[in-house]
């Protein structure tokens, strides 16, 4: 689902500008009883009906088909969207800790026994973190990308085993550690 709030990137990365969405709950007919009340007229993006487009794809194609199934599809589906969202947020409160306990914001170094211990999910996104502080850009991070150095942090192989990223960063995972490396 699309974020209630979401930093938009910026050419002065220190500026915090946001898009942010305050009228994602409410539906259709919401809105257009809103814009009757305020005397204004609707306007509609003309990608909304393009159905080459996923998003237009799935409100015209797959909701209404969904409704059909359940009625409250859509609703459940903006409540799953919530449970994900604080999922993300108790993942990012780990990450957070594991960082802090170590004294940094960036993990140069990571003993294996420690990636062994942490829970996946909040091991990639402790590497994404390092790889985008790295200078790797979230765009060259897809969700997959970190699953196979996950993979080698928390098994028990031994010998060195390198993954290169965007930008001339990699990581190695070698028998002791798990390392960020900018080349």
């Amino acid at each position: 689902g699309i974020a209630w709030r979401r930093r938009l990137r910026t050419k002065d990365e220190s500026a915090r500008v946001y898009a942010i969405r305050p009228m994602l709950e409410a539906d259709r007919e919401m809105v257009l009883d809103l814009l009757k009340l305020l005397d204004q007229p609707w306007m509609e993006d003309a990608t909304n009906r393009d159905t080459t487009r996923v998003r237009a794809r799935l409100r015209h194609e797959v909701i209404p088909l969904l409704k059909d199934i359940q009625s409250d599809a859509a609703d459940k589906a903006v409540s799953l969207t919530q449970q994900f969202d604080h999922l993300h947020q108790l993942v990012q409160d780990q990450v957070d800790a594991v960082a802090t306990s170590n004294g940094a914001r960036h993990l140069d170094d990571m003993p294996r026994t420690q990636a062994r211990s942490l829970n996946p999910m909040v091991l990639t996104q402790i590497l994404r973190r390092d790889l985008i502080q790295a200078g790797v850009s979230r765009d060259k991070l897809p969700g997959h990308a970190l699953h196979p150095v996950v993979e080698a942090a928390c098994d028990f192989e031994g010998g060195t085993r390198r993954f290169s990223f965007a930008e001339g960063v990699t990581i190695e995972v070698g028998p002791e550690v798990v390392s960020v490396l900018q080349t």
